[in-house]
Order: structure tokens, then C-alpha cells, then sequence
């Protein structure tokens, strides 16, 4: 996939070993000092990527319902089901929106590419996967790329030009308790513009961890 920029053929499609949205190749990143491994939330033993999904964004309705209300808004566009997705081969180029700096120049069996893409037609969004890749992600990866393409249309609706803002929220909200204040996830929505300094504003004295338990 190096030497052809990203493009995923038929052929190197069965040399993969792992597929990993940025998104959570950023949650999972060790913080604070000394470096920790990052504390993310689990599927249960049941779950699939549309229940643990549906976890996940009740947790986020719980705690902060004005982004909680516009993923929602975003899931109705985007539901498995929904004939907007779009479930045919794409071979896309690389990223290129992105000032992503994850040194693949320093891991020689790495590439990035996308493997979702939205589009608009006739005024609508509509969303094309791949299923070649989908196919070969794990559950925890599956569940990111919904969330991801969630965060990413309200991000889109708020007039955002590329997925910088919505990587980092989506790392943000798939971390377990104790790792951020519902203050902070606030904060951060607002000046990543998922949410109105109006909305902020009535979280910011909220000590309780994100998620809720």
C-alpha cells in the first residue's frame, strides 16, 4: 500500500495484519507523566460494534446531551440499515486532509488510507465503506469508525473542512472514567466546535468524571 499512496488493490487487501482508525491510535496513546497506557472503555463479552456503539452514545447523552443530541442527530443519517451507506469497494487515496503525524516513515509495514467516505448528493450525505476492510477490523475499531463518521458529519454541519476536530473528540469520548471531567469534555467540545459556548457554559462547574456511572 506504500508504493501505491494509500490505494488498497484485491491483491494486498489479504496481506493486511491489522486495520486501526487514527482515532483510536490516538485514544490509545500513553498521557499524563510518567507516560500511562490509556484507560478506554470495553465491549462487553456479548457486544457487537452497534452495542457497544449504543453504549457509548448514551454515555455521551447522559453526560453532556447537547453533543449527546447532535450525534444522535448524525446516527439517523448513518444507521447500518440506512440505504445512505453505501457498502462497495473504494479504493481511496491516502489522507490528505489531515496534518496527521503518526511517523509512518519511521514503521515501514504501515500505510494510511481511508477506508469510509462521505459524500454529499443532491443536498443529502451519504456514505460509502469498504467492506473488504471492514471485514478485517477487530470490534473496538469497528465501533470507532461509526462514531468517527458521526462526530464527522456534525463536524461537517458546523462548517469544518477536515477530520482533525472529530479524531480528537472521538479519542476523547471513548475513554473510561477517571480519565476527564465532564468540565473538560465541555470545554473541549466547544472549542472544537461540536457544541455552543451557550452550551458549555452550564458544564462548567462539573467535577463528575466521563463517563457517568
Amino acid at each position: 500500500m506504500r508504493e501505491t499512496v494509500g490505494n488498497v488493490s484485491d491483491v494486498n487487501v489479504g496481506k493486511l495484519v491489522s486495520i486501526i482508525p487514527i482515532d483510536l491510535w490516538f485514544a490509545r496513546m500513553p498521557a499524563g507523566r510518567p507516560p500511562r497506557p490509556a484507560n478506554l472503555q470495553s465491549p462487553l463479552p456479548h457486544d457487537d460494534e452497534y452495542s457497544f456503539l449504543e453504549r457509548i452514545l448514551s454515555r455521551v447523552d447522559q453526560a453532556l446531551p447537547p453533543l449527546g443530541k447532535k450525534l444522535r442527530s448524525a446516527e439517523e443519517s448513518f444507521r447500518p440499515q440506512n440505504r445512505k451507506i453505501k457498502w462497495v469497494p473504494i479504493s481511496i487515496q491516502m489522507i490528505l486532509d489531515s496534518g496527521v503525524n503518526l511517523r509512518i516513515d519511521q514503521m515501514p509495514t504501515c500505510a494510511i488510507s481511508m477506508l469510509a467516505w462521505q459524500i454529499m448528493i443532491e443536498g443529502g450525505h451519504f456514505l460509502q465503506v469498504d467492506p473488504r476492510l471492514y471485514e478485517r477490523m477487530d470490534l473496538m475499531s469497528r465501533t470507532t469508525l461509526w462514531l468517527h463518521e458521526y462526530a464527522y458529519l456534525v463536524a461537517r454541519t458546523s462548517g469544518q473542512t477536515d477530520s482533525r476536530a472529530t479524531r480528537e473528540i472521538v479519542a476523547t469520548l471513548l475513554k473510561a472514567s477517571g480519565e476527564i471531567r465532564i468540565r473538560e469534555l465541555a470545554s473541549l467540545a466547544q472549542q472544537l466546535r461540536f457544541i455552543t459556548p451557550l452550551e458549555a457554559a452550564a458544564y462548567e462547574n462539573d467535577d463528575r468524571f466521563y463517563p457517568l456511572q
